[in-house]
């Protein structure tokens, strides 16, 4: 079976920029046998968004351009949307409602299965059965 990485906004944007440690990680967890590191196209959605009002934009799309041959790309399908709106049910019921775009980065790793995001976001571990991991933390 294939383990699969997820990467939230922030995770993703340190690989881009090639921040420590968790760009390092990155190609430390892609050496092990069927592993796959990647993003959803919500959280590309929204490093475009922030890049695109940055003051290095130019330097920001080129390196978001140049992870492309790295990361997988995984989408915000059917499955996902299904996925997404037993998130939201779950979360509204519990009184405990978090941002759309971190409900739809959960809901492409839980549409996927066996997915594990990376985040710096505590308000992603509040969802039921979605596995987490914070690589800033060290293993």
């Amino acid at each position: 079976m294939t383990k699969r990485y997820l990467r939230d906004a922030s995770p993703a944007q340190d690989f881009i920029q090639h921040r420590s440690p968790t760009f390092e990680r990155v190609f430390e967890i892609m050496r092990r046998p069927r592993v796959l590191v990647g993003v959803s196209y919500t959280t590309l959605a929204e490093l475009r968004g922030g890049f695109e009002a940055s003051a290095s934009r130019e330097r920001n799309l080129k390196s978001l351009r140049a992870s492309f041959r790295w990361l997988k790309r995984w989408p915000f399908d059917l499955a996902s949307v299904q996925a997404y709106g037993e998130i939201y049910g779950t979360l509204h019921r519990l009184g405990r409602l978090i941002g759309h775009m971190d409900m739809q980065v959960a809901a492409v790793a839980l549409a996927m299965g066996s997915t594990t995001v990376v985040t710096y976001d505590k308000d992603l571990s509040t969802i039921p059965g979605l596995s987490v991991e914070n690589w800033l933390k060290l293993p």
